[in-house]
C-alpha cells in the first residue's frame, strides 16, 4: 500500500497561537486499502469514496467533496483507511509557523506507523520549502556537523527535526513541494483545518 499525505501548519503572529493539520489517504493508483477495499479495487475500480480526480500537480486525488471529512479524526488506536480520508489537526498556544509545519508532518507519519500492514511508500505534499528542503537536503549536513548550521549556529527546531528524521527513516518517502493557496483541494483543506485549530487555541486562551 502506498500512502499520500498533505500537511500544513501556521500561526497567527509568528510566534503566536498556531495550528497544524494533515490529510492522509491511500494512493488510489496504488494499493489495497487495508482489507475490505482490496475487493473494491479489483477490475481497476477505486472505492466510491476514493474515485480520483486530477489536480494541478498531475497526481491522482480523491474529490474535495463526497465522503464526510472526519474532524479531529480518531487517534492511532482507531485509525482506518478502509473508508477513505483520515484528517487530523491540533494547535499550540505559543509557537512558530515552522514548528507547526514540522509538527503536521510528524503527526501524519505517526498515524501512518499506527496503521499496520506493509507500506510500500509515502508521498508527503507540503507547501513549506523549509520542510521539503530541510528533510531532503539540509538535514544531511546538519547531522554531519552535530546539528550545527553552515553559519556555525545551532539548528533551529532541532528537537522536531530529530523526531521527524527518526520517523522518516522507516519509510521510502517522496517529499513533494506544492504551491500553497493555489486551488489544490487537499492543500486548501489542510489550511482550513489549521485555521480551525488556531481559532480553537484562541478560544481557549480567552476563556
Amino acid at each position: 500500500m502506498r500512502i499520500n499525505i498533505y500537511t500544513d501548519g501556521g500561526c497567527s503572529g509568528n510566534p503566536g497561537p498556531g495550528g497544524w493539520a494533515f490529510v492522509l489517504f491511500p494512493d488510489p493508483a496504488g494499493a489495497s486499502l487495508l482489507g475490505e477495499a482490496s475487493e473494491a479495487t479489483k477490475g481497476g475500480k477505486s472505492p466510491p469514496s476514493l474515485q480520483p480526480t486530477a489536480c494541478a500537480c498531475g497526481l491522482p486525488l480523491p474529490p474535495s467533496t463526497g465522503a464526510p471529512r472526519p474532524r479531529n479524526a480518531p487517534g492511532p488506536e482507531g485509525a482506518s483507511l478502509g473508508r477513505g480520508l483520515i484528517s487530523k489537526n491540533g494547535g499550540e498556544a505559543a509557537t512558530t509557523n515552522n514548528r507547526m509545519e514540522l509538527t503536521a508532518v510528524i503527526n501524519a507519519l505517526e498515524m501512518v506507523s499506527s496503521l499496520g500492514g506493509p507500506i510500500d511508500g509515502v508521498t508527503v505534499f507540503t507547501d513549506s520549502q523549509y520542510v521539503q528542503k530541510g528533510i531532503s537536503e539540509w538535514i544531511v549536513g546538519w547531522k554531519q556537523k552535530g546539528w550545527i548550521t553552515s553559519a556555525k549556529q545551532p539548528v533551529k527546531n532541532a528537537d522536531l527535526w530529530k523526531k521527524l528524521d527518526a520517523l522518516a527513516a522507516g519509510y521510502a518517502i517522496r517529499w513533494q513541494w506544492v504551491k500553497g493557496h493555489a486551488g489544490n483541494p487537499l492543500n486548501e483543506r489542510c489550511d482550513a483545518l489549521v485555521q480551525e485549530a488556531i481559532q480553537a487555541v484562541r478560544a481557549g486562551l480567552s476563556s
